[in-house]
C-alpha cells in the first residue's frame, strides 16, 4: 500500500535549529547554548553558508518544501533583519511553495513587536509560543524568564495581527495539582490560540530538576494524578473546539501543524544546524549537535560528504576521516526499522497508520504483530477499523508502553505460545 492521498501535501520541509537561549531552564536538555549578539552573527554567517553549500549539492534540486520550521533554542532570540536573510536565503537556495507554513518557536519575553513584525515581512505565518504555564509559581519552578501576564500581552500581540499561534503547556508539575493545572489550562485555551501543545513533564538525568527529584527537594505527581490532568487536557480542549489530532497536541480543524504532521507520517524533511535531523530517499542523517564542531566544519566548506548519505549506514566517523562534513551519524531505515517508525511516530497520530504499511514492513514479524495488536484492542488500548490501526483514547496516556510492546512483538515473532500475552 501507498501512503495515504492526503499525507502527501504535508512535505518536504525544512528545519533549522537555532541553539540559542537566554538561559538554560531548569528541566530541559535540548541543544542549546548561550550567547551574546556577536555569537548570534557569526552562527547566522555559518548559517547561511550550510544552506548554500546543501543548495550547490544538488540532492534536494528536485524538492518543492512546503513548510519551514525555525526551532531552538530559541528562534526568537535572533535580530529580525537575521531572521529575514535566513528566510530568504532559504527561498533562493530552494523551490518553496507561495503557501509554505512558516513557523517560528518564540517565548514572551524575546517575542518583542519588531522581531515579530520582521518575522512576518520575511514569510513567516505561524508562531509557537513556549509559555509552559499560566501559574507564575509553575514558572518559577520551570526557571522560565517570564511571568504569565507576559504570556497573555504576547499571545494579545499575535491576534492583534492575525497571527496564527500555538501555545506550549506542560503538566504533570511537582506541587502543581490537578486543580491547578485546570485552572492554567483554562487560561492558555482562553489566549485564543489556534493549537495546542501540552507534554507531561519528563526529567532527563543530569538536569537541575532531576536532581532536584531524586534527593527528594521536590516531588512529582503520581501516575493516577498524571493521568487525571491529561484527561482534563483532552477534555477541555475538546470543549473548546480544538481536537486532538497526536497524543499531545491539539488544533482547531485546518490548523493543525503540517510540519510535525510530516514528521510522524515519515515524510522527508532537510534539517540545517548543529544537532537537525534529516530524512531522504530512505536515509537518516544527524549534524553534529556541538554549535563549535558544526560551525567548524561549515567553514571548512563542507567537503564532498555534504547532504544525501552515498554509502552504508553508521557511523560517520567510522566511514570517513574527514573532518570538513557536520553529519554526526547517517543510516537507511528500511525493513522492520521502518516498521518501528510506524509505530513510535505514526501511531501517535489519532488517525493512526494503515495496516497494510505496517504489515509490510515488519516483514516475518507481521503475524506477530497482528496477534499483539488483537490483544491490546481487547483491552480497549487500541483500535482496528477499516484497515487503520490507531490509539484507542484509553491508551494514549500509556502510548509509550504500548509502542514499546508492539515492537518486542514484531522482534519475537514465533512466541513459545503463541499468544505474547
Amino acid at each position: 500500500m501507498t501512503d495515504p492521498a492526503h499525507w502527501r501535501d504535508l512535505g518536504p520541509g525544512i528545519y533549522l535549529h537555532i541553539p540559542f537561549c537566554r538561559r538554560r531552564c531548569g528541566y530541559c536538555d535540548f541543544a542549546s547554548t548561550t550567547g551574546d549578539a556577536a555569537a548570534r552573527n557569526a552562527f547566522v554567517a555559518d548559517l547561511l553558508a550550510e544552506i548554500r553549500l546543501v543548495a550547490a549539492g544538488g540532492d534536494f534540486a528536485d524538492e518543492t518544501f512546503r513548510t519551514i520550521f525555525l526551532g531552538g533554542g530559541t528562534p526568537s532570540l535572533l535580530e529580525g533583519d537575521q531572521m529575514n536573510r535566513i528566510l530568504g536565503a532559504l527561498r533562493d537556495s530552494f523551490a518553496v511553495t507561495p503557501d509554505a507554513e512558516v513557523t517560528m518557536e518564540a517565548n514572551p519575553e524575546s517575542l518583542e513587536p519588531e522581531r515579530l513584525d520582521a518575522f512576518l515581512r520575511g514569510g513567516g505565518n505561524r508562531v509557537s509560543l513556549g509559555i509552559q504555564s499560566l501559574d507564575d509559581a509553575a514558572l518559577r519552578l520551570l526557571d522560565r524568564a517570564h511571568d504569565a501576564a507576559l504570556a497573555r500581552h504576547r499571545a494579545g500581540e499575535l491576534k492583534e495581527r492575525r497571527v496564527s499561534f500555538s501555545v506550549d503547556l506542560i503538566y504533570g508539575l511537582p506541587g502543581l495539582d490537578t486543580t491547578a493545572w485546570g485552572t492554567a489550562l483554562d487560561g492558555a485555551i482562553e489566549l485564543g490560540a489556534d493549537h495546542l501543545s501540552a507534554y507531561l513533564l519528563t526529567l532527563e538525568p543530569g538536569t537541575p530538576m532531576h536532581v532536584a527529584v531524586a534527593t527528594g527537594e521536590l516531588t512529582l505527581p503520581g501516575e493516577e494524578e498524571a493521568r487525571a490532568q491529561y484527561e482534563l487536557l483532552v477534555d477541555r480542549t475538546s470543549a473548546a473546539g480544538l481536537s486532538c489530532y497526536e497524543i499531545s497536541n491539539f488544533a482547531r480543524p485546518g490548523l493543525e501543524s503540517r510540519h510535525n504532521q510530516n514528521y510522524w507520517v515519515r515524510g522527508e524533511y532537510l534539517g540545517l544546524g548543529p544537532s537537525a535531523h534529516s530524512h531522504h530517499g530512505g536515509w537518516r542523517w544527524a549534524n553534529e549537535p556541538d554549535p563549535g564542531a558544526w560551525s567548524r566544519a561549515v567553514q571548512a566548506g563542507g567537503g564532498a560528504s555534504w547532504g544525501m548519505p552515498r554509502e552504508a549506514g553508521g557511523s560517520y566517523r567510522e566511514m570517513s576521516e574527514a573532518a570538513d562534513c557536520p553529519i554526526l551519524f547517517r543510516e537507511r531505515v528500511s525493513g522492520r526499522e521502518a516498521a518501528a517508525e510506524w509505530i513510535f511516530l505514526g501511531l501517535r497520530r489519532t488517525e493512526g497508520v494503515p495496516w497494510d504499511l505496517l504489515a509490510t514492513a515488519a516483514g516475518d514479524g507481521a503475524a506477530a504483530l497482528e496477534r499483539r495488536t488483537g490483544f491490546l484492542a481487547e483491552q480497549g488500548l487500541l483500535e482496528r477499523q477499516d484497515g487503520w490501526l490507531r490509539l484507542a483514547r484509553a491508551g494514549r496516556f500509556v502510548s509509550d508502553a504500548i509502542f514499546a510492546d508492539l515492537m518486542a512483538a514484531m522482534e519475537d515473532p514465533v512466541p513459545v505460545d503463541g499468544t505474547r500475552r
